[in-house]
């Protein structure tokens, strides 16, 4: 089972959990080490201008200031990600957290998107999760991380996985399925 590049969708039957109602983007997945990702649908600022009004980040470009700020999972979450394209032929985006990021890579066309912390899986857990029926798992859609309504990712995510109504989701012997 590879997961790099795709979408985890959570089960509602996560219900109280901290990634319950998430979409997360896998940018590493490796059966030996785990996987990485960040959950790209929980804003937790409005504006990246609200949390960096003290630090000049938006000499780099101006219209960053309007993006969101993301909680991106619960590993490291007092530092700051960035999710950039890569030219890696394995992986689409990358998260890292050099703040030098800023003056060297991105510019006016590149998509920009920040989280504080991002998610961890240990070797075999993930896919410990998908079989427990955690998580629904989709192709990824860059556009849904850049240019898709953070309000809505979760029901656009769904979407992608076929799914209109989260009431087509039933439940049987634990098993989930779809109608």
């Amino acid at each position: 089972m590879e997961l790099t590049n795709h979408f985890l969708i959570a089960m509602p039957s996560r219900g109280h959990s901290i990634f319950s109602g998430s979409v997360v983007y896998i940018t590493d997945h490796k059966v030996q080490t785990g996987a990485v990702g960040v959950v790209i649908n929980k804003v937790i600022s409005r504006t990246l201008d609200d949390v960096f009004r003290n630090l000049d980040i938006f000499k780099y470009e101006d219209e960053w200031k309007n993006n969101h700020l993301y909680w991106g999972g619960p590993v490291g979450a007092n530092k700051g990600y960035f999710l950039h394209k890569t030219d890696d032929k394995d992986s689409n985006y990358r998260l890292i957290s050099d703040k030098d990021f800023l003056k060297k890579s991105p510019n006016k066309d590149q998509n920009f998107f920040m989280s504080m912390g991002y998610s961890q899986w240990a070797p075999l857990q993930l896919e410990i999760e998908v079989r427990q029926n955690f998580w629904i798992v989709v192709g990824s859609e860059p556009s849904l991380i850049f240019n898709t309504d953070p309000t809505i990712r979760y029901q656009e995510a769904l979407k992608i996985a076929g799914i209109n109504n989260l009431s087509k989701l039933y439940y049987h012997n634990d098993i989930i399925g779809i109608t």
